[in-house]
């Protein structure tokens, strides 16, 4: 099972090497490709099911970014990116707020990487992407009782995704950190679907 390092790559860029792994995956004679990911990998593997064919399925384990609900806190950050792009430096280093499970802190990206990732109308954004997850892409929204996301994750992702009778919604009790290891029989059992 491939991991995937996103750290000073954009969005697209992170994407791109889940298509270099799914290649090489698919290279050693895999015929059913699920991606996965937990917290801000969450939003990567639903950006990725919602942009790519012949996905079998999508695990979104703890979501845990998702910048069209927080917009508000991540405007003036957007727009300063938004501004350095337009300014012809998309490359150069700044300050960005983040938050990470309602902690908020500065991160020091490049504009284009920053904006990538929290821009409210773009990949990021949990709510738009989840409809775009393609047909024939299955759904495993995998999420803790006392995690921040509970009470909304049903209805901002799995409620909009498209329906495949192999989706499943799993509320289990757990912390957002804690998740993936508590939920892994779910995960398994969400798996056997695809065999």
């Amino acid at each position: 099972m491939p991991r995937i390092a996103i750290e000073g790559k954009s969005g697209l860029e992170a994407l791109a090497e889940i298509d270099a792994a799914v290649a090489r995956l698919k290279a050693k004679g895999a015929s059913r490709i699920v991606i996965g990911g937990h917290s801000f990998g969450a939003n990567a593997a639903l950006a990725y099911g919602a942009t790519r064919d012949g996905i079998a399925g999508v695990m979104v384990l703890a979501p845990g970014h998702s910048p069209d609900i927080q917009a508000e806190f991540f405007s003036a950050s957007v727009n300063k990116a938004k501004a350095m792009i337009a300014e012809g430096r998309a490359e150069s280093f700044a300050k960005f707020d983040d938050m990470n499970q309602g902690r908020t802190k500065e991160v020091d990206m490049r504009a284009r990487v920053y904006l990538s990732y929290f821009d409210p109308q773009g990949l990021g954004a949990m709510s738009l992407t989840a409809p775009k997850l393609r047909a024939g892409s299955a759904l495993l929204l995998l999420i803790g009782d006392q995690d921040r996301w509970f009470e909304r994750a049903k209805s901002v992702i799995f409620d909009k995704a498209s329906a495949d009778p192999r989706s499943r919604y799993v509320a289990i009790a757990s912390n957002h950190k804690e998740t993936p290891k508590d939920g892994i029989q779910d995960i398994l059992a969400w798996l056997k679907r695809f065999e």
